[in-house]
């Protein structure tokens, strides 16, 4: 690991954020285009490809077992988007 999350600023600041639970329905999530379409020459990452590999996973295990999607963090804010 190139890092420690105890060290991660952002992380730091989690425990002291307001909280609160919303459902969200599914077509009033827009995608990030910036982050959508980065790409990491050197390593040779390219996220579109990886969050297809990961999607599938959660898709199986809700079909199959009916399990529960993990809730997502959205910040509003500096680096939110609307």
């Amino acid at each position: 690991m190139d890092w420690e999350p105890k060290d991660d600023p952002w992380l730091r600041t989690l425990s002291k954020r307001q909280w609160s639970l919303r459902t969200a329905e599914i077509d009033r999530i827009k995608l990030n285009p910036a982050i959508i379409n980065y790409v990491n020459s050197k390593r040779g990452y390219i996220f579109s490809e990886s969050l297809a590999k990961r999607s599938d996973e959660p898709k199986q295990s809700i079909e199959t077992y009916g399990l529960v999607i993990w809730p997502s963090n959205s910040e509003r804010g500096k680096h939110a988007t609307r």
